[in-house]
């Protein structure tokens, strides 16, 4: 397809976008004259995941085990770069009336900028495919905010203390922006909302994220609604905390997230505990605390990330439940009303459930003392210990001399614990 091609066919949705009402119009002055103040209205967005490809791409662990602790109803139509199964997916959240989503987007791996036909991108276009037919047969889809992924920092030795750090992060939000037509972004107060995930113990500047709104002012005249994870040292327009699926929901102020359950135990080496879902109880309960926070937007972990078993979609164990418990309580969000006192959801386990750490199950014969000597282990685990694999601890394994070592991922000047 030709340039020229494209443009017409950018041209051709915008059109069609316009003619359906997605085309955001500044009030007449009259208009503005006319109305009082409003109260403002919260906007509930949902995380969703698309690295998905039937029978294996995130479906296995390296091992060929089942890497999913929920299922997907109709396993063989999952494909990241087919718009169907998009829109399936965006006709489901329709249903449960949330404002946007944000898919999960980056365009490094940790050691390049990837090409155009890998997963972020090509899973993308493919989306917008969706969403186009959607809104030409009059359908109204939740717009677009960017959940900015950062998982490849953790990956690399990627240096942000730099001058030009921001650059790293700013290739993958231009990216985004220059592929959602604008008719199609969610925008907060009228500034386009960037989600970022957390800064996996990587040293940054201060100043990282001001460079980038800069920078993203000069291309698309406007600054864009940054809500980064707590975890970065720096100023942004708001702040969130990941990990509301597991943890409860999570207040940064405006942006308050929550989640129905949490459950990574078919990933290897993980010990992370268990949120049981106690029958949709939890996320009830969560969704009480998000109503009497008051705040302006709600990010839900997540639609679909079944690895973690964190996801409200339509799934084999949970079939079409969470959506609509989402659906109900957006609703009450929206007419701000609170939760009856008198009448509390209780929680058989308040708190999250520990599951034992295996590699105390690697002791053979030896009582009195623990250890864990890389050269002697390929796995992680040891006799009574276990390596930690977190954001701020990360490894390698190399070889020295021919001897196997693991070695830290350290970055300069960064946060460690």
């Amino acid at each position: 397809m030709t340039h020229n091609t494209l443009a017409l066919s950018s041209f051709a949705l915008l059109f069609s976008l316009s003619l359906l009402g997605f085309a955001q119009e500044a009030p007449k002055p009259e208009q503005a004259k006319k109305s009082g103040p409003k109260k403002v209205i919260p906007s509930t967005g949902v995380i969703y995941h698309y690295r998905w490809q039937s029978p294996n791409t995130g479906f296995r662990n390296p091992d060929s085990s089942d890497g999913l602790s929920m299922h997907f109803v109709h396993p063989e139509s999952v494909n990241f770069a087919d718009s169907r199964w998009h829109k399936k997916q965006i006709e489901s959240m329709m249903e449960t009336e949330i404002d946007f989503f944000l898919p999960v987007f980056s365009i490094y791996d940790g050691r390049r900028q990837k090409a155009e036909n890998t997963r972020s991108v090509a899973g993308l276009k493919a989306l917008l495919k969706a969403m186009g037919e959607i809104v030409q047969a009059s359908g109204s889809p939740p717009r677009i905010a960017l959940y900015l992924d950062t998982a490849f920092l953790g990956r690399s030795r990627i240096d942000l203390l730099g001058t030009d750090g921001h650059k790293i992060l700013r290739q993958s939000i231009f990216k985004f922006f220059d592929t959602v037509p604008k008719a199609l972004q969610f925008k907060a107060s009228g500034y386009p909302v960037i989600v970022v995930d957390s800064a996996q113990g990587v040293a940054h500047r201060r100043d990282l994220f001001n460079k980038i709104s800069d920078d993203f002012l000069v291309r698309y005249k406007a600054r864009p609604w940054i809500v980064a994870d707590k975890s970065w040292q720096t100023s942004t327009t708001a702040r969130w905390q990941k990990g509301a699926a597991l943890c409860g929901p999570q207040s940064g102020g405006e942006v308050v997230s929550l989640g129905p359950g949490y459950d990574d135990s078919q990933i290897p080496n993980q010990g992370t505990p268990v949120r049981r879902r106690e029958d949709r109880r939890y996320y009830q309960w969560s969704w009480n605390k998000v109503l009497w926070s008051n705040p302006t937007l709600v990010l839900i972990e997540s639609w679909n990330d079944f690895s973690n078993g964190t996801g409200i979609a339509d799934s084999q164990e949970y079939g079409r439940s969470y959506l609509d418990v989402t659906r109900r309580f957006i609703g009450r969000l929206k007419n701000h009303i609170l939760p009856d006192r008198s009448k509390p959801v209780r929680l058989a386990h308040p708190d999250p459930v520990p599951r034992p750490d295996k590699g105390w199950w690697k002791v053979q014969g030896i009582n009195d003392r623990v250890f864990f000597v890389a050269k002697e282990h390929r796995s992680d685990f040891g006799y009574g210990l276990r390596l930690g694999r977190a954001s701020d601890g990360a490894f390698v394994r190399t070889k020295t001399a021919g001897t196997s070592t693991i070695t830290p991922l350290n970055h300069a000047k960064s946060e460690s614990y």
